[in-house]
């Protein structure tokens, strides 16, 4: 994979490019813990293909490990993100940022700027809203809500400015505890996994059938939040 991505940067029209991802691989021995470190060899073949592509490997702000085992035992830094230094310099870069993990055993990793400013923020609208039985219906009510007199391209304007208004306030209410309900999942899959079912069938039944409908409304809502993100 390294050689075909050192291929792929030869024919690059342009000298910018971030690369990001699960490498499987650490630059020095301080980035495993708790875990056999392999030969020298491997990590020196690493650091050499970083130098080939020219990528900056920034400093990390937030938790040193990327990856942590099953058992908390292991941890390691194979995810990183890569970027040239154009890249860098026009986006004012400073540091990778390793964020919280869920039910993965990765956390993710972001590049912070340094950038304050970035503009005036556009209305965006969600691919995810239309998922939501209630969505048309709502949009259908509040443009019958609204009574404007004008020339057609006035009120259509005016429709969509209300319109907009509404949107976000409904976005908040529906969507805004997205994160928390993502969170309370995960609390209650992992309270299942304590559940002892060893002396009751029953039981047992119980708890796979809760822990299917808790993993499915899981899922509903990470495909909900990664649809949100796109």
């Amino acid at each position: 994979m390294w050689r075909k991505l050192l291929d792929w940067k030869q024919k690059l029209p342009t000298r910018e490019w971030i690369i990001g991802g699960d490498f499987n691989a650490i630059k020095s021995r301080e980035e495993r813990k708790g875990k056999t470190v392999s030969s020298g060899g491997e990590m020196e073949e690493f650091a050499k293909f970083i130098e080939l592509m020219e990528g900056v490997d920034l400093p990390v702000i937030g938790k040193k490990f990327t990856w942590i085992n099953s058992n908390e035992k292991a941890r390691s830094r194979i995810d990183r993100i890569l970027l040239s230094e154009g890249i860098i310099n026009r986006w004012k870069v400073v540091a990778q940022v390793t964020g919280n993990r869920d039910i993965s055993d990765h956390m993710p990793v972001c590049v912070k700027s340094s950038n304050l400013y970035w503009g005036p923020k556009p209305f965006k609208v969600f691919n995810s809203w239309d998922e939501y039985e209630d969505f048309f219906r709502f949009v259908k009510q509040q443009s019958d809500s609204v009574t404007i007199k004008g020339s057609s391209a006035f009120m259509l304007k005016e429709k969509f400015k209300r319109l907009k208004d509404s949107l976000r306030g409904w976005n908040h209410s529906v969507f805004g505890r997205l994160n928390l309900e993502i969170e309370e999942e995960v609390e209650l899959l992992n309270e299942l996994e304590m559940v002892d079912t060893s002396n009751s069938s029953q039981l047992s039944q119980e708890v796979n059938d809760k822990r299917k409908n808790l993993q499915e409304n899981f899922w509903r809502k990470i495909l909900r939040k990664e649809s949100m993100l796109k």
